[in-house]
């Protein structure tokens, strides 16, 4: 289950104007049929109706994952209710990233399902604000503007003013964080130059500096970090960052960033 961070960005909403004003439904949500259950997995659930034995945690989630499957179309398709805003997605996304790698097939078909629903309402909204919305060009944005407010967190005196500060921080980064999972999750072709993955680390680790009541942390809080598995299955969708550590210097680089990085102390 992904950490409390990306949960929240997940579903945060950058304002009403990321609203659509009708639904859109998702024409593209049929994958073709998964391959059937085994003949082990059959007799194991067989077994389980009369209390025999109990189902595995690995084919829990495959059960879980392929009723998922069949939810998407019911809810986002031609007789559902509609899409206005990806956070509606939040549930669907948790799931995703939270799927073990023996999952292959149903993690592949949960993507493409969840990446048709990203695309179809990237169009609508760029048509809606008459420019081409492209997630990894907003999330930029979106960093540039809390990175900028991090720094003169330290020159703030005031509790008032340095409260508002970090809430807007806070929810810059949260939107930078949802549309960059957004941008390697449909594959966007214009994911270029310094990779977003160590923008990401930026984010995150001061986002965990906010504790209750905005007060800001001198170190990050274990606790509140994503875990290897949420970093690995963002890095891994990230065409940039798997071009970039090609780069000696920059696996240096990363490697720095990882250390630093207490991933090992999350939750």
């Amino acid at each position: 289950m992904p950490n409390a961070i990306l949960k929240e960005a997940f579903a945060a909403v950058g304002g009403a104007d990321e609203v659509l004003e009708e639904p859109f439904h998702g024409a593209a949500l049929d994958f073709g049929a998964l391959p059937p259950l085994t003949r082990r997995e059959r007799w194991s659930l067989a077994l389980a109706r009369f209390g025999l034995t109990r189902v595995t945690p690995l084919l829990r989630d495959k059960l879980r994952v392929r009723r998922t499957l069949d939810e998407l179309p019911a809810r986002f398709g031609p007789s559902g209710a509609g899409l206005t805003h990806p956070t509606q997605l939040a549930p669907y996304l948790e799931l995703l990233t939270a799927l073990p790698e023996e999952l292959w097939d149903e993690e592949n078909r949960l993507e493409s399902a969840i990446a048709a629903l990203l695309i179809e309402y990237r169009f609508k909204h760029s048509v809606k604000r008459g420019l081409m919305c492209y997630y990894s060009k907003m999330a930029k944005v979106a960093f540039s503007d809390g990175h900028k407010r991090q720094k003169i967190v330290g020159k703030i005196d005031s509790p008032d003013e340095l409260s508002q500060v970090l809430t807007n921080i806070r929810e810059k980064y949260l939107i930078f964080i949802r549309n960059y999972v957004y941008a390697i999750v449909t594959r966007e072709d214009v994911l270029k130059g310094k990779p977003l993955f160590l923008d990401l680390l930026t984010a995150v680790l001061f986002l965990s500096r906010i504790g209750e009541g905005g007060v800001l942390g001198k170190e990050p809080d274990g606790r509140r970090l994503p875990d290897r598995s949420d970093l690995l299955f963002i890095a891994l969708r990230d065409p940039v960052l798997l071009k970039a550590a090609e780069d000696m210097t920059f696996q240096k680089t990363l490697s720095r960033s990882i250390k630093e990085f207490p991933v090992g102390e999350a939750a």
